[in-house]
């Protein structure tokens, strides 16, 4: 009797240990399967952050380039303003191109296409630019990028611009806050477990206790019945 109950302590504190271990295992991968998360966030959205940054210079360098150009009194610094041109258009080309495979919310997704959208209809409105000649045809040209169609265009996407860049920042903050959120949760999860199966453990070893000692009374007041009805016969 003694060896069974030893037997059944042995076996259900064995169990705890083999639940507790397992549930630090458990923690192990699921902080470390966080800290990955975590780490992902950064590497996409921080990149993104300076991506979105050299678009949105190179724009207005683009547009400054452009009336540099025009006003450019002499044929080295027209020709200077012309790589500057090529320059910048191909960063901004390459940084929608880029930023294209970024994960949006729907309304990030929208203004990045309204953005572009703007962007390939300013290059359209401004293409003849660079074969103006003569006075009139620069001051019209140059009215254009300031104050006509072309002007309202830059402006449609700089406010795109500016509306995206918002979006992408809550969106890399709200994930960055849900990854570090999962993080710090985890600890306490586990560990509520972990105390969980503890104290179903433990009442289970009081139960086990409690049926072995009724049945050692039970069986002691039998054999004392016994005894007394032997003594009595």
């Amino acid at each position: 009797m003694g060896r069974s109950i030893r037997f059944k302590l042995g076996a259900l504190f064995g169990f705890v240990f083999v639940v507790m271990g397992l549930a630090s295992v458990a923690t192990i991968i699921a902080t470390v399967s966080a800290s990955d998360s975590v780490k992902n966030v950064n590497a996409i959205y921080l990149p993104a952050a300076r991506q979105t940054g050299q678009l949105h210079l190179a724009a207005g360098e683009f547009k400054r380039d452009q009336l540099g150009f025009l006003l450019a009194s002499d044929v080295p610094s027209r020709t200077a303003q012309s790589a500057l041109l090529v320059k910048h258009e191909a960063e901004v080309n390459d940084s929608f191109t880029a930023l294209t495979a970024l994960p949006m919310s729907d309304a990030g997704r929208s203004r990045f296409a309204a953005a572009r959208s703007a962007w390939q209809q300013y290059l359209s409105q401004t293409s003849g630019l660079t074969s103006a000649s003569g006075s009139d045809a620069i001051a019209a040209q140059v009215a254009a990028i300031e104050m006509g169609a072309a002007s309202a265009t830059y402006e449609s996407l700089d406010v795109n611009l500016n509306d995206w860049t918002s979006l992408i920042a809550a969106d890399s903050g709200a994930a960055s806050a849900s990854a570090e959120s999962k993080l710090s949760a985890l600890p306490i999860l586990v560990a509520a477990l972990e105390l969980c199966v503890l104290r179903t453990q433990c009442h289970n070893v009081v139960t086990a206790l409690g049926i072995q000692f009724h049945r050692m009374i039970d069986r002691k007041s039998t054999r004392l019945n016994s005894s007394h009805a032997h003594i009595s016969y």
